[in-house]
């Protein structure tokens, strides 16, 4: 994984983790939202320096319950 697509997952991590504590439902929803940016950006730079198999080549998937 290169640099940068690991860089973007570190954002992705941070958005969720974000998310996870957010006090609002619209919060937790943005903030998953630019996760799943974040981590479909990582996916673009894998793919466009052929490292598409690196650990997590999914966008992230929405891990917080309603509250």
């Amino acid at each position: 994984m290169s640099r940068e697509a690991e860089k973007y997952r570190a954002y992705e991590r941070e958005c969720l983790r974000q998310a996870q504590q957010a006090h609002s439902s619209e919060r937790r929803d943005k903030l998953v939202e630019l996760a799943r940016v974040w981590a479909a950006l990582a996916v673009e730079v894998d793919e466009a320096t052929g490292d598409a198999l690196s650990r997590s080549s999914r966008p992230a998937q929405r891990t917080c319950s309603g509250r």
